[in-house]
């Protein structure tokens, strides 16, 4: 048996490295072929809603057929699939190929776990059956944790086809795991005793025995409410803490880490698996979410994120052993294949919960996530139980007092315009990318949004209260030195990408300078803050133009004035300091690409301006 349930596991191990190396090839792919955050939300859609619908039916079926052929035929069919996504996406088909090739791999990964499980149910009985599923929670987070790492390896060096070729592979593994195992002595409808699939209905199944009613009644909620954590991890990084895509990094393979520990030490100690432990642990981690609410730095939220990991796997694995150990073997396919659905719980909840980070605050969201896990869990306590509808009011009002509070410090765009005025009031209109806005005439309390812009108002000596730059947060030298210059400190607001919002409004802006492209997505939150203006940087001409109406909105006409004859001046003694025109061409070298710019970027303008030939159109 001990021998079973090694080749079992290594071979579960690999399909989840398989899959996740495809998961993370695909979302890599398609966001940078098509640059559409959009499209990307499709795409995850169509590979994740299938297994609302196609639980139930999978279960049914794995009940009348034998579920390890099943198993077998569908990792074989799945690595297929995952050959033909990236051959799609290799060779640049339509987006709608791509999207019913994605939905395809997406039905048989939904029909995986019924048929997995109920395989599983069969092939191990007793403590060996809780040991399997926990021993399968943990190979779930470290597949988790592996397929990521080696998906970013391969991408890198290798490409996106060899990636998803790799992943089908490691998937396929699992089918050659399964061709050596037995079928089980209780998988067969045939030979299992009690009552035929066929004679007992689902709903029967479920009003008889309330062992599983009520581990399926606990899961939907608890799904929905605490599971989107993993989602919203980049809002915890980004939104709440500032923090770039290496701490996001850190603290997803700390959360994992977490679950990891919980489903190891659940498969030494399979008897802690009892509807009390889950219970305990869901109490437990709808507490721990309340936490990430008030998380302040990188090291508390890596703490409490492991927590969140431990108590959240902890949750789910007892969950999961105690239902493999009550469920009847004889329907054991359509009952787990019910239990599978809550899945589908994970991505509507994530939608839920982001309408609430994008119109209230993201502070709330992790408030409402441990509430409502809470208000869950409290209906199947019974001293908690009387007293549910006075929580129910307490958690009712708390939340209503938390939207006044965010709504209060999230100033409308008309309370932005009165605040954020001179003591004159005088506006001046301008014209920019997005239209025309009327903001404060020489405006004090200024954020910008990119470097160039930063650049140009130090210039003119006009200093600024926030900025967003890089990843690495340090300023090129020689605007270190211009800032300092000015007696200025402006506030780090977050990546240029992705700035922190909450940073932003803290420091209560009269005027935002925007990139039109970049923070298109964020136009409306923007614009709620403070009076925003978009300019382009792309080449010389942009950024003249772009420092002519910083000029007019500052009131530095003058020192516009002495910069572009400056500026004049150094171009012509540059155009000849050389008899013949030189051809250049500017490169440069990041940690994973190579990039050249073109003649019509910065560069490239700037350049010719000082009569180079610049060697790349583009």
């Amino acid at each position: 048996m001990k021998e079973t349930l090694f080749r079992f596991n290594a071979g579960f191990l690999s399909a989840r490295v398989g899959e996740w190396m495809y998961v993370v090839a695909l979302n890599w792919i398609v966001l940078t072929q098509t640059q559409s955050p959009w499209l990307l939300a499709v795409i995850n859609a169509c590979r994740l809603l299938p297994s609302l619908a196609l639980s139930v039916p999978a279960g049914a079926l794995a009940d009348r057929k034998d579920p390890r052929r099943l198993s077998f035929v569908n990792n074989l069919a799945n690595a297929v699939l995952m050959i033909a996504v990236g051959l799609a996406l290799h060779f640049a088909l339509p987006m709608p190929i791509v999207c019913a090739l994605v939905l395809g791999q997406a039905v048989l990964t939904a029909v995986e776990a019924p048929f997995r499980n109920t395989f599983m149910n069969g092939l191990f009985e007793g403590v060996r059956l809780k040991q399997a599923i926990a021993q399968s929670a943990s190979l779930m987070n470290l597949g988790r944790i592996l397929g990521p790492a080696v998906a970013g390896f391969t991408l890198a060096y290798l490409g996106g086809l060899p990636t998803f070729v790799m992943g089908a592979f490691c998937t396929a593994l699992f089918s050659l795991a399964i061709s050596t195992l037995g079928s089980g002595s209780a998988v067969s409808p045939v030979a299992a005793k009690g009552p035929k699939p066929a004679s007992v209905s689902l709903w029967q199944i479920l009003r008889e025995n309330r062992e599983i009613r009520e581990i399926m009644l606990l899961a939907a909620p608890m799904m929905f409410f605490g599971f989107p954590y993993t989602a919203m991890l980049s809002v915890l990084t980004d939104t709440m803490l500032g923090l770039g895509a290496e701490e996001l990094g850190i603290l997803t393979a700390v959360s994992a880490a977490g679950a990891l520990a919980a489903s190891s030490w659940l498969g030494l100690r399979p008897e802690h698996a009892t509807w009390g432990a889950t219970l305990r642990y869901a109490v437990l981690f709808a507490l721990s979410l309340c936490l990430l609410g008030v998380v302040q730095g990188v090291a508390s939220a890596a703490v409490v994120l492991f927590i969140v990991g431990y108590l959240g796997q902890a949750y789910r694995s007892c969950s999961r052993m105690h239902l493999h150990e009550v469920v009847p073997r004889a329907t054991a396919g359509r009952v787990l294949g019910l239990s599978l659905m809550d899945r589908g719980m994970i991505p509507l909840g994530g939608l839920a919960l982001g309408a609430i980070t994008e119109f209230a605050s993201a502070r709330l969201s992790f408030a409402v996530m441990g509430a409502g896990c809470l208000i869950s869990v409290a209906y199947f306590l019974p001293r908690w139980r009387r007293l549910l509808p006075k929580i129910l009011l307490a958690t009712g009002t708390c939340a209503a007092l938390a939207l006044s509070l965010a709504g209060c410090s999230a100033p409308t765009p008309s309370q932005t315009a009165a605040t954020s005025s001179t003591p004159s009031g005088e506006k001046v209109s301008v014209e920019h990318v997005w239209g025309k806005t009327d903001v404060p005439k020489s405006p004090q309390r200024i954020v910008v949004l990119d470097l160039p812009f930063l650049d140009a108002l130090t210039a003119l000596g006009q200093p600024v209260v926030g900025y967003a730059g890089t990843s690495e947060k340090a300023l090129p030298v020689y605007m270190a030195v211009a800032v300092k210059a000015l007696g200025s400190e402006p506030t780090f607001v977050g990546e240029r990408k992705q700035p922190n919002l909450e940073v932003l409004m803290s420091l209560k802006p009269d005027l935002i300078v925007a990139s039109p492209e970049r923070h298109n997505m964020i136009r409306t939150q923007l614009e709620a803050l403070a009076p925003t203006v978009a300019f382009r940087d792309d080449s010389l001409s942009d950024v003249r133009q772009l420092s002519a109406e910083l000029a007019a909105i500052t009131g530095k006409a003058q020192e516009k004035e002495a910069l572009e004859q400056k500026l004049a001046q150094r171009i012509e003694s540059l155009k000849g300091a050389s008899s013949a025109a030189p051809r250049v061409l500017v490169v440069g070298s990041f940690e994973d690409e190579f990039s050249t710019w073109t003649k019509s970027s910065f560069i490239g303008t700037l350049l010719e301006d000082v009569g180079a030939n610049y060697a790349f159109d583009g």
